[in-house]
Formats: structure tokens, sequence, C-alpha cells
């Protein structure tokens, strides 16, 4: 099964589905492993429609399981950081007008 497991990952990778750093965690995450169970079991009358199948699957994993929690906190954590840097430039300008002043 480990087979499947990992030929799916690696066509969701070649089709865009999961990126790079994404394909360590669902290596390792147990709760995908049970995806890929679930979606080469599928049948539908074509062994090679199980690539599609697990292709879905990764779509739906990544956005409502495990990535779109880590996606939304990166994003929240991002506005943090931009306010904080925005509030340190202008402390930033605000030393430097001081000191100009001061130099005057």
């Amino acid at each position: 099964m480990w087979q499947a497991w990992l030929i799916s990952i690696l066509y969701a990778y070649a089709h865009g589905t999961i990126m790079e750093g994404e394909i360590e965690v669902l290596i390792v995450h147990i709760d995908y492993q049970n995806v890929v169970k679930k979606a080469w079991k599928q049948k539908h009358g074509r062994s090679v429609i199980a690539p599609d199948n697990m292709h879905e699957a990764s779509i739906q994993f990544n956005q409502e399981d495990i990535f779109s929690n880590i996606f939304r906190r990166k994003i929240e954590f991002e506005a943090k950081l931009k306010r904080i840097q925005c509030i340190l430039e202008r402390v930033d300008v605000l030393a430097l007008v001081i000191l100009e002043q001061q130099l005057q």
C-alpha cells in the first residue's frame, strides 16, 4: 500500500496539488494515509482513474484538513509582522527627525 501512497504524493506534486514543502508533512501525516487508501479503493471501472481520485482527494485534504490552517496562520502572522514593521519604520523616522533637530 505504501507504493500507492508514494505514487499519489508524487502525482499530486507533479500536478501542482501540493507544494514541495508539503511533501514531507504528507508522508508522515497519518490521516493522509487514509485519504490515499480511500482514493485507491474507489471503483470506477478503470484502474487508471485512481491517480485522478488521489488528485481530488489531495486537494480536498490540503484545503480542509491540514494546510488551510497553516496557510491561514501564515497570513495572520505576515499581517502582524507587516504592522510591526510599519510601526518600526515610523519610530525610526521619528528618531531620525529628533536627531536632526538636535544636530541643528
